[in-house]
């Protein structure tokens, strides 16, 4: 059975530190399984409840729950929301059957006014620089962000270490605002499209390090709610609609309909609702006192031959390749799998963070592939990309597969030895046996024949006494 690892954030506010709970924190699973992680907030204008999936540094919108109205991104249909995003509420999210790459870190956000999305890097054009930077204590760096989203007037920054993130400040136009444990960090530049907005932390401390997240988004002006209730018993579908007139023209264009408890607005509507773009994220690490710079280690480790040998099914019969990385310092590394010199991301689950061992860390990731392809005789290769401060390096390792016909051979051949030896000894067995029979009739004649000349003997000095 093989188990399936979600590591569970502590939940954030896209807006401000306050009370949002998430649990569990942490989830180990096997793959097939349902899953439910849980959120509550008790801030008392807050009406939405966002999910987050993050794998590696991209944060990518599952859905969001408007009181008790659910809308799934596009592609989570594996996902379910459950519940109410009200002040006291709870909202859960349910995974029904886990699979491989399920593995992440989920994160739960309480919001007020419009929705927001995100994609698993660079969504809508948002841009961050640079991806990496280590660098020494009292020694100042700075992050830029850009966007190209035409209407959008202010970029949001976050800071992630260990499980949670928090809110940096946020600048709106030319105008920056920090939040009370940032006074440090500057905000410059401008947040409209096509300009650039700087962080810039003047002397990095030890906490400084972790994952600094820059977010793009228009500011709303003031939400309009409207509402509508019936009584029609067989009613279970609501649609809303905008009414235009241009000179003597008029026309009704639907905006959203409404299902039970999901919603689904029209393309044309959904920038209505400005909804959060991420950058793909700057990871910063502090670099330690007398803590040296050391390339990972790569090793490739071949499937079981045990594994998946009780399987009938050809489908369901797969093979995994381990990739171990270790004793590499700082933690800046992304690990790739290739078969045959192209990528491969289905089958591919990975830890979602480097593990600290002493002053060093090591990460594993794993590769499932089907029987008959790991009996093809292809090249599967590790590739991990290390950032060592100035430089991005790889390192890899590489296993050819087995050739289904060639292991074929050896264990005929195996078989035909193993069966004449069979033959070989138990014709030695017979020889012996032979062998030993005719040892014995021997050993009865001599004894015989010395039986014989003690008896003469015996005659004659009878003989000579009388």
């Amino acid at each position: 059975m093989f188990l399936l690892v979600l590591s569970l954030a502590a939940s954030v506010t896209l807006l401000s530190g306050q009370d949002v709970t998430q649990k569990p924190a942490d989830i180990v699973e096997a793959v097939g399984h349902s899953v439910t992680i849980e959120c509550t907030h008790r801030i008392p204008d807050y009406d939405r409840m966002l999910w987050y999936r993050q794998r590696g540094r991209g944060m990518q919108l599952i859905g969001y729950m408007y009181y008790e109205i659910v809308t799934m991104e596009p592609g989570q249909d594996d996902v379910q929301l459950t519940g109410s995003a009200k002040s006291g509420a709870t909202c859960k999210m349910v995974i029904p059957a886990l699979h491989w790459n399920s593995s992440a870190v989920y994160y739960c956000a309480a919001r007020s006014h419009g929705a927001v999305s995100s994609t698993p890097l660079s969504g809508q054009n948002v841009m961050q620089k640079p991806a990496d930077i280590v660098e020494a204590a009292n020694h100042s760096v700075t992050i830029e962000c850009s966007h190209t989203i035409t209407h959008y007037n202010q970029i949001l920054w976050y800071h992630q270490r260990d499980a949670g993130m928090q809110l940096i400040g946020y600048m709106y136009y030319k105008i920056p605002t920090m939040e009370h444990d940032w006074k440090d960090v500057k905000l410059e530049g401008n947040a409209e499209s096509g300009q650039t907005c700087k962080m810039v932390i003047p002397k990095l401390r030890p906490d400084s390090s972790g994952i600094y997240y820059c977010a793009a988004k228009g500011v709303d002006d003031g939400d309009v709610t409207l509402s509508f209730t019936h009584t029609f018993a067989n009613c279970d579908t609501i649609q809303w609609y905008q009414r235009r007139v241009s000179g003597s023209t008029r026309s009704m264009e639907l905006v959203a309909l409404v299902n039970y408890q999901k919603a689904s607005v029209e393309p044309a509507f959904k920038d209505c609702v400005d909804p959060a773009y991420f950058g793909a994220g700057t990871r910063l690490t502090v670099q330690e006192p007398n803590v040296k710079i050391v390339t990972p280690k790569v090793t490739l480790i071949r499937p079981s031959a045990h594994e998946c040998t009780n399987e009938k099914d050809k489908e369901t019969k797969k093979k995994t390749l381990v990739c171990i990385a270790t004793d590499f310092y700082p933690d800046h590394v992304d690990v790739v799998w290739m078969v045959d010199g192209e990528e491969r991301v289905s089958g591919v689950a990975k830890d979602p963070e480097a593990q600290r061992r002493g002053a060093s860390y090591s990460i594993t990731s794993r590769l499932r592939v089907k029987e008959d392809e790991w009996h093809s005789n292809r090249e599967f290769k590790c590739v991990v990309t290390f950032f060592n401060g100035k430089n991005y390096n790889n390192y890899t390792d590489f296993i050819n597969g087995e050739n289904a016909e060639k292991d074929k051979v050896p264990r005929e051949s195996f078989l035909r030895l193993a069966q004449s030896a069979r033959l070989s000894y138990g014709v030695l067995i017979a020889k012996s046996c032979v062998y030993a029979a005719f040892v014995a009739f021997l050993l009865w004649r001599l004894r015989i024949v010395e039986l014989s000349r003690e008896k003469e003997q015996d005659r004659k000095d009878k003989n000579k006494s009388y």
